[in-house]
């Protein structure tokens, strides 16, 4: 085999290889363990749970923007899909409270689930005295965002691999002058 096709090999693998990133997110089985165990906690505070509401929804965002003279200003727009859960709980004497965490959730290269990027977007309790146990800083809620990143995911990179299918169309350019030009 010539030099040419080992390096376009070369390139092919290194191209396959550089779409992906590696990025410790949350299994499911942890998230399941972490919504169980503040459920634990709020039911021995007297709060037993009594729904879950389950939404997913599409936040538009600006992902660039740009101007021209001719133009004036321009934005383009990307979708960012969400997942938000919100888990209701109710006391003996009728006191409520919920929770709502905001989430992404997928597979990764190795067609494995996960989740990433938790975070608590609201908590409420109808008794104010309950607040701060499980609202507040420290409180059984807060436990959501110290939840374990225990899955190491091979995701994919749509910046690496754009940047590497630019970079395989130059170098196949090169080659093809090369061996259009050399003796």
């Amino acid at each position: 085999m010539n030099k040419i096709g080992i390096f376009l090999m070369a390139l092919t693998a290194v191209g396959l290889v550089s779409c992906t990133t590696q990025q410790w997110v949350t299994s499911p089985e942890t998230y399941s363990k972490t919504i169980g165990q503040f459920g634990s906690e709020l039911a021995l505070n007297g709060y037993n749970a009594v729904g879950e509401i389950n939404d997913t929804e599409n936040e538009i965002f600006v992902s660039r923007t740009s101007f021209s003279d001719d133009w004036g200003y321009s934005s383009e727009l990307k979708n960012d899909i969400w997942n938000y859960s919100t888990f209701q709980y109710q006391s003996a004497d009728g006191d409520q409270a919920q929770i709502q965490l905001k989430y992404k959730e997928g597979w990764d290269k190795d067609n494995k689930p996960f989740i990433s990027n938790v975070s608590l977007v609201g908590c409420w309790c109808s008794n104010s005295a309950d607040y701060m146990r499980i609202c507040g800083t420290g409180g059984i809620a807060d436990k959501v965002r110290y939840m374990p990143l225990d899955q190491n995911s091979r995701l994919r990179d749509p910046q690496k691999t754009g940047l590497t299918l630019v970079g395989s169309l130059i170098a196949a350019s090169l080659i093809g002058a090369i061996m259009v030009f050399a003796p």
